[in-house]
């Protein structure tokens, strides 16, 4: 794990960090781990995806491989997959070549995606004891309903989805951001597999009504472009 090209401050908490505590200590994944997660709101998703392995596999190491902890990592990697894939699927290539290239490197996103957070669900299953932890494994639900759209196995992608929005809507209400971004995903989940359009007209209006009432920006572009592509 390449640390040099980080500021010195965190260079420094990271060796004082490992100093003390030891090179597999939780403290020293929890560090890894929030520097990943700066990256990864930066955008910076390889660079995130860097410090949430290492930071994986030290939790494996130090609290064993069914800890909430470690299913916190794996999930992290998961939606960091997902991002970079999207990315790069938005990126404009004329380059055929590099399209390809482009095209393998997000399918093997998508397929280690899958495993990261069929991963982390099951230990959440295994380990079920909160509210807060009902919300965790809703966005879990949430992001392999994505990853199975991409990988084209949408009757997974749909179930899973399902069971994100209950989830969702029971602890949010129907009016949060979070419960319009799984009605839009549902909607272009339906709309991929081809033989659901009423389904998918019926998630993404809701998926918009409730971004306009909320008043969020979160998918307000891609629910009115994908509804109007469809009608």
């Amino acid at each position: 794990m390449e640390t040099s090209n980080l500021p010195i401050h965190i260079q420094k908490e990271i060796q004082t960090t490992t100093q003390r505590y030891g090179a597999e200590s939780p403290k020293l994944a929890s560090l890894l781990s929030k520097i990943g997660t700066s990256f990864h709101y930066r955008r910076e998703y390889s660079r995130a995806l860097t410090f949430f392995y290492k930071s994986l596999e030290i939790r494996i190491i130090s609290l064993g491989k069914d800890s909430l902890s470690v299913a916190n990592s794996r999930q992290r990697i998961g939606v960091s997959l997902l991002k970079r894939s999207e990315e790069q699927d938005n990126s404009s290539n004329n380059d055929a070549t590099k399209t390809t290239l482009n095209n393998n490197e997000t399918n093997e996103n998508d397929h280690d995606a899958v495993n990261q957070l069929y991963e982390s669900l099951r230990i959440r299953i295994l380990s079920r004891t909160s509210s807060s932890a009902s919300i965790d494994m809703a966005e879990a639900y949430h992001y392999l309903g994505i990853a199975l759209t991409r990988t084209r196995d949408f009757a997974g992608a749909i179930s899973y989805l399902r069971t994100a929005l209950d989830m969702r809507l029971t602890i949010l209400g129907p009016r949060d951001a979070l419960v319009s971004q799984t009605y839009y995903r549902m909607g272009v989940a339906y709309l991929q597999q081809g033989s659901t359009i009423t389904l998918s007209i019926e998630s993404l209006s809701k998926a918009l009504a409730i971004s306009r009432e909320v008043s969020s920006l979160l998918g307000h572009n891609d629910c009115d472009e994908s509804l109007g592509v469809i009608l």
